[in-house]
C-alpha cells in the first residue's frame, strides 16, 4: 500500500525489508520470517528509501510473500505445510490465494496438494482463511475435489455468523441492492455458497451433498446470504426444477432485494407461465422498493415478461 511522506508530500510504497529480492530467498529464510512471532517484529521502526518506506511487520512480509507465491504457487504450497500452527493468518491466505487459478505459465498446486492445504488450514478458526478456501474451490469447481473438501465448503457456508457480521436488511438503510454483492464477497459464508453454486453447475451429483445445507440456509435473515442462495437456485434448476422454484420463491418472499441477481431472469423466464401473478407482483414490489438500482432492474424484467 501507499504512505505519504510528511517531509516531501510524495506518495511512496510501504514495503517489507525483503521486497525486491524475495525471489532469492531460500525456503529456510522464508520459514524463519514466518516463524517469527508478530510481537518480536518492530512495527514502529521503519526506514525511508528513495521510493518506499521499509517496514518489518507481518502485514508487509505477507504482502511480499503473496506476490512471490503467485510466481511460484507449487513451491509455496509445499512450503506452507511447514508453517507453524499459530502463524500470522495472512501468511496462510497469501499462499492459498496463489492456488486459485491454473495457468500454463504458472500452474498452481494440483487437487491433491491443494486438498492437503485445505485440510490443514481449515482447522484454523479464521474467516480470512475460510474465505480464500471457498474461493479456491469456486474458481476450480470443474476439478474433482475429494468429498471431505466438499464437506469443508459446506461447513463454511453453515458457519454461524458473528454478531459483528450482520448487516441492516431494511430497504430504508440499503441504498443499493448491488451493495449486497459487496457484503457477500466479504464474508466467508457468502463465498462458500458461491463455491457450492459453481460446483452444482459443474456436477449435478453434488446436489445430494449440499441440498440439506441449502435448505437450512434459506431460513437465514441476512440479505447477502439470501442473494448468494438465489444464484444457487439457478444451478439447482438444472437438477430439481420444483426444488429450485420453491427455493427461489422463498428467498424472494424473504427479501425482495435478492431479485437484483442476474440469475433472477433465469428462473422467471422458465417458470413465468406457471405462476405469472407471483412473478409480476414480485417485480412490482421491486419497483416500489425505494431502492434505485433494484427498481430499475425489476422494471426491465417486468418489461421482458410482456413477451410471455
Amino acid at each position: 500500500h501507499y504512505c505519504s511522506s510528511f517531509s516531501t508530500g510524495e506518495a511512496k510504497w510501504v514495503a517489507s525489508p525483503v521486497e525486491g529480492y524475495a525471489d532469492k530467498l531460500s525456503d529456510k529464510s522464508w520459514l524463519k520470517i514466518i516463524r517469527t512471532p508478530p510481537e518480536k517484529m518492530t512495527p514502529h521502526h521503519w526506514r525511508e528509501t528513495k521510493n518506499s518506506f521499509i517496514e518489518a511487520t507481518p502485514m508487509q512480509f505477507a504482502s511480499t510473500l503473496g506476490r512471490q507465491a503467485q510466481k511460484q504457487p507449487i513451491r509455496f504450497a509445499k512450503l506452507s505445510l511447514h508453517f507453524p500452527d499459530n502463524c500470522y493468518a495472512s501468511y496462510i491466505s497469501a499462499v492459498l490465494r496463489a492456488q486459485q487459478r491454473q495457468t500454463e505459465e504458472t500452474p498452481c498446486a494440483d487437487v491433491e496438494l491443494t486438498s492437503e492445504l485445505i485440510r490443514r488450514f481449515s482447522k484454523t478458526d479464521n474467516d480470512e482463511i475460510f474465505g480464500v478456501i471457498a474461493d479456491i474451490v469456486q474458481t476450480r469447481a470443474s476439478e474433482q475435489w475429494p468429498e471431505d473438501i466438499l464437506q469443508t465448503i459446506k461447513a463454511i457456508a453453515l458457519k454461524p455468523l458473528k454478531k459483528t457480521e450482520t448487516i441492516v436488511s431494511s430497504n430504508e438503510h440499503e441504498k443499493s441492492a448491488h451493495s449486497l454483492y459487496t457484503h457477500m464477497l466479504n464474508k466467508a459464508q457468502g463465498r462458500a455458497i458461491r463455491a457450492i453454486t459453481s460446483l452444482l453447475f459443474q456436477n449435478y451429483a453434488y446436489f445430494n451433498i449440499f441440498e440439506d445445507a441449502i435448505t437450512a440456509l434459506a431460513s437465514e435473515s441476512e440479505p447477502y446470504m439470501l442473494l448468494a442462495l438465489l444464484d444457487c437456485s439457478a444451478a439447482c434448476y438444472n437438477i430439481d426444477k420444483d426444488y429450485a422454484i420453491s427455493l427461489f420463491k422463498k428467498l424472494v418472499a424473504s427479501d425482495i432485494q435478492v431479485t437484483i441477481s442476474h440469475n433472477t431472469w433465469q428462473i422467471i423466464c422458465r417458470d413465468f407461465q406457471n405462476d405469472p401473478g407471483f412473478y409480476r407482483q414480485s417485480l412490482i414490489d421491486g419497483i416500489e422498493s425505494g431502492v434505485d438500482d433494484l427498481g430499475k432492474h425489476a422494471a426491465s424484467l417486468l418489461c421482458a415478461t410482456a413477451v410471455y
